[in-house]
């Protein structure tokens, strides 16, 4: 993602994260405060 790219966000309907219309892209509050990733992806864990 490119600075400008983060800069066109808006706040979600629900008012409770930001939400980038040209990336298709959501996140909350209380994601992005705990440092959370990209949660769609299931990533496997090697052992």
């Amino acid at each position: 993602m490119q600075l400008v790219e983060r800069a066109e966000c808006r706040i979600s309907y629900s008012g409770k994260g930001l939400h980038w219309d040209d990336l298709d892209e959501d996140i909350s509050v209380e994601g992005l405060i705990a440092g959370r990733g990209d949660m769609t992806q299931h990533h496997s864990r090697v052992a």
